[in-house]
This record gives C-alpha cells, structure tokens and sequence, in this order.
C-alpha cells in the first residue's frame, strides 16, 4: 500500500495541484515520508496546539473565529525534540517505532490510515444530513456536494445513479437561490464532474453566464467555461476577452476547509476534526480546476494565426500574474512558453513560482494535532487569500 494514497482517487484526475492536494491530505498518515526527510534525525520546529483547537469555522476571503494565523505559526514555532514516538493522526494517539524500519512504519501507517477511515464511516453518513439541512446555505450546498460525490464514487462505471441525480439536483437548486459565487461555482463544477449518463434538470440550468455575474471581476468562470463541452472556438474566444477584462483569477481551490469547518462544534473530538479537514481536501481534489479548453485554445498550431497568438500573449500574461493560484499561473507559463517567451522572462517567473513553492507546507508538517492545526491554519488563510497570498505570508513571516 502506497500511504501516500488519498481514499478517493477519480479516474480523470491528471494535474499535479490535484496530486499535490492528495500529497497533503494523505500526510496525516504519511509517517515514513516524514522519516525520509529526516523528521527524526534532528530537532524541528514545530508547534504543539491543544488537540480541541482551531475547529470554527471560516468565511471564504473573509474573517474567521479560533483558527491561528498560519503564517504566525511558522514565525513562532518553538524548538522540540526528536522523537521515537509520533501521532500519525489526531485523535488516535502516538504510536512508537523504530525510524529505520520502514515496513513497521508502512504496517504503523496503514493501520492509522484503516482506522481513520473506519471512523469516516462512522460520522460521515450523520454529518452529511445534519449539513443538508443547515441554515447556512454553504453548509447546505456542501452536504448536497459530499453526498453526491459518494454516491458517484461508490457506483460501478456506467451505471445510472438515481441518488447521486437527487443530489446534484438540490445542490444546483441551492445554487439558483443563493447569491454567494462560492456555492455557485461548487455547483457548476459538481454537476460536471458527478453527472452520469444524463445531466441533471437543475444542473442545466446552471451557466457559466450566471456564475460570471455572481462573482464579478473573477475570470476564473470564463477561463472554467472555455473547457465546457460543445464549446467551439469562436465562443471560447470571447470566453476569453470576458475572462481578460476581468481582475484577477480566483478558483475555489482552498476554500471547502471553511465551509466543513462552520458545520463543526467548538468542541470538536480530535479524530472528527482530522476526518472533517480530510473530507475538505477531497472536495477540493475534485472541483476548481481550470479544464483543458485555455491550453487547447493556446495549443501550438492555433498560434499561428495572428488575432489567436495575440490574444493568447495576453491570455498567459494575465493568468500568470493576476491568479491567485500556483496552478493557473503555471498554466500561463506554459502558454508563454509555446509564445516563445525570453529564457530571461521564462527564468524569472520559475524563481518566483520556486520560491512560493518551497513555502508549501510538506507532507511531514501535517502529521498529529499540532501538524493538523498548522493545516487548519494553512487553508484558512489559503481561504481568505488566495494560494500565492497566503504562502506570501508565510516567506513575510520566515523572514
């Protein structure tokens, strides 16, 4: 077994920040990745936080209740020593080993790994009905969202799904009521990627149109929707001048943590707190991704036409400096590349791109209570600033 390994792994998932999500959620319970890096070898910076801590809630972008500064978290974090003894998973209890023997930390993982997932199994069903009919329309639209995402991912491939309709059904009609472009856009890119052989109803009444003037100065509706099915090109190129004349690129990647979190008591048990923050990051493994349609608009042979090269040279421009994430960034510097950027340029944006990189929280980081509130912390910050925002401040904060 391969700890490393998120439970939910959909067969479309391609892109690296999807891998890099997994990477960090399965850290939880990745203690021999923690042993290769040399977690024990040294002593490490890290910080011990009471196991009920950092459980409330979090609005997107905005502000929030109990959950630290992530950045303040990595200036303040105090010296501690190493260890033969760990937590791999808060709630669970620490487990000693011996660092050189990596099948016991393989067997110590997968069964850390089995007993969190028993434990899923066990709240997961209850939280799910006490969301759908929360107050809080984001609680609400989550519920709908999880359940849909189980049903689809306990089905066999091609079968209809009656549940998984009904729930994408009341997850779009949440998002025809409501004016937040969060639940809109969880919406949007739920009905797409849950669907089965036939859209639901409610789900084609969603557009990429209504998600634009829910959330304007976002591209990020425009950028999702030059990748919708049926699209052709002259569409996607007016996608794209909708998506320039925007102000910057905000996805939705980073922020399903805030929304499980206001679903959580302010007492919330250790091992409920770590199931909850993972079930975050498999919404987030799933949905806001930019699909193929900019890189296909930008591929090599479309170049050659003038008005296409043009507005490409703009369109890699503009994701790589106004996205709030590393991934659609990255996707701008592909697109320069195939322009045919200077190395100089080219140079300057991977030493940029590198240096936010290493501020990336490592999988080691996560491991026990304390690494979880640091991931707590992480992504509620991630949540309110944006991905390249908040490991901005954690380079101002290790300064």
């Amino acid at each position: 077994m391969d700890p490393r390994r998120i439970w939910f792994d959909p067969p479309h998932v391609r892109w690296g920040r999807v891998v890099a999500t997994v990477l960090i959620a399965s850290a939880l319970v990745g203690l021999w990745v923690a042993q290769r890096r040399g977690l024990f070898d040294e002593p490490q910076n890290r910080v011990v936080v009471a196991a009920g801590a950092a459980a409330s809630g979090v609005s997107p972008r905005g502000e929030r209740n109990a959950v630290p500064e992530a950045a303040a978290m990595v200036a303040a974090a105090p010296p501690a020593k190493a260890a033969s003894s760990v937590e791999l998973v808060c709630g669970l209890g620490a487990v000693s080993f011996d660092p050189g023997d990596e099948k016991q930390l393989e067997a110590l993982t997968d069964e850390a790994n089995k007993k969190l997932l028993a434990h899923r199994k066990r709240v997961l069903p209850g939280w799910i009905e006490e969301m759908k009919s929360s107050t809080d329309e984001q609680v609400q639209a989550a519920g709908w969202l999880l359940e849909a995402r189980d049903v689809w991912l306990g089905r066999t491939e091609w079968a209809q799904s009656p549940e998984s309709t009904d729930a994408l059904e009341e997850l779009a009609r949440v998002a025809q009521r409501s004016r937040d472009p969060l639940i809109y856009a969880l919406a949007v890119q739920s009905c797409e990627i849950y669907r089965v052989r036939t859209t639901p109803a409610a789900c084609r009444g969603l557009s990429v149109e209504e998600w634009a003037q829910r959330d304007p100065g976002n591209a990020f509706p425009w950028l999702f929707g030059m990748g919708g099915e049926g699209v052709d090109a002259q569409r996607r190129s007016l996608y794209a001048e909708r998506a320039l004349a925007s102000e910057t690129i905000r996805s939705s990647w980073g922020t399903s943590y805030s929304i499980l979190a206001k679903a959580a008591p302010r007492d919330e048990a250790p091992l409920d707190r770590s199931v909850r923050f993972r079930e975050s990051l498999s919404i987030d493994s799933y949905v806001s991704l930019v699909r193929s349609g900019v890189l296909e608009h930008c591929k090599d042979s479309e170049l050659r036409q003038g008005a296409r090269r043009q507005q490409c040279e703009l369109l890699a421009t503009f994701m790589t400096d106004k996205s709030e994430s590393l991934m659609e960034a990255e996707f701008g510097n592909a697109i320069g590349r195939r322009l045919g950027w200077s190395a100089d340029r080219l140079a300057r944006l991977d030493k940029q791109r590198q240096a936010l990189s290493e501020m990336t929280p490592k999988d080691a980081d996560f491991a026990g209570c304390d690494g979880l509130a640091r991931a707590e912390a992480y992504f509620a910050d991630v949540s309110k600033y944006g991905e390249r925002g908040a490991l901005r401040r954690r380079q101002q904060a290790a300064r």
